[in-house]
Formats: structure tokens, sequence, C-alpha cells
């Protein structure tokens, strides 16, 4: 026969097993959630990683078309300036008449410019504000510009280019 208190003792060994017990199928049952957990974000980063990569592959894609589309509208922005020419260091007025002041500029050169030769001209204004606004002027056809850039070359005095 057993005494009481070994009976107490039994009971309270009896209780904390079951307590031992209780905890380790709780750790037990977090362990395997934490696992799955686990699994879950690895399956997640392997996505994250592919797509990534395809980013990385659509970026090297759209930066090199950037790059030959910049190249491009720098070819057709230098082409479209083919015609033009730009003076330089002419007074500027306010009731000043360009086409006057380029027939001047074609008769001193010795290059007559008409209406027909010129597209448009205007005043472009210079980095330097204190300096005379600069004209720009379209010629109809490269082969007029020509003409006046040559006739310009035996007289340097004026600046155009």
């Amino acid at each position: 026969m057993e005494g009481p208190e070994i009976a107490d003792l039994k009971r309270e060994f009896r209780k904390g097993i079951r307590k031992l017990k209780n905890s380790l199928e709780f750790f037990s049952k977090q362990y395997e959630d934490l696992k799955d957990e686990c699994v879950e974000v690895k399956k997640e980063n392997a996505a994250l990683k592919a797509n990534q990569e395809k980013l990385t592959q659509e970026l090297e894609r759209v930066k090199k078309s950037v790059h030959e589309n910049s190249q491009t509208i720098v070819a057709q922005d230098q082409y479209s300036r083919i015609k033009n020419i730009e003076l330089k260091g002419i007074p500027h007025s306010k009731e000043e008449n360009l086409f006057n002041i380029l027939y001047k500029v074609g008769n001193v050169i010795g290059e007559p410019i008409t209406d027909e030769d010129i597209d448009i001209c205007h005043r472009v204004p210079t980095r330097n504000a204190s300096t005379e606004p600069n004209i720009a002027v379209a010629f109809n056809s490269r082969t007029k510009r020509d003409a006046v850039l040559e006739k310009h070359a035996k007289n340097v005095s004026w600046r155009i280019s």
C-alpha cells in the first residue's frame, strides 16, 4: 500500500507529464506550421527571382530600344537642319524685317537670296543673354544653303554656321 504522499507525488508527476506532453504537441504543431510556411516562402522566393530575371531582361531590351530611338532622333534632328544656317552677330532691332536682312546678306556675299529660297527665318536666343540673338534660316533647298555657305567662305568677316 502506498501512502498519501506517494499518491500525491504520482498525481503531480502525471500532471507534469500531461503538461509536458501538451507543450510538446504545441511546439510540434508550431514547428510543422513554420516548416510549411518556410516551404511556401521558398516557392514564392523562387517565383519572385524568376519574375525579377524576366523584368531585368525586359529592362535591358527597353534600354537598348530607347538608346536606338535616341540615336535615330538625333540623326533625324540633324538631317532636319541640313538646309539651315545660323547668322551670328547681326544687331537686333524692334522693327527689323529678317527677310530684308537676308536679302542684304545675300547681296554682300554675292549670292542673291529671294523669298522663294527661304522656308522660314527667325531669331533664336543664345546661351549668353547679353549677346544678340542669332538668326536661324531654313532654306527650301540644300543647294541654296550650300551656295550661301560657299560664298560666305570667300568673305569670312560674316559669321555664318
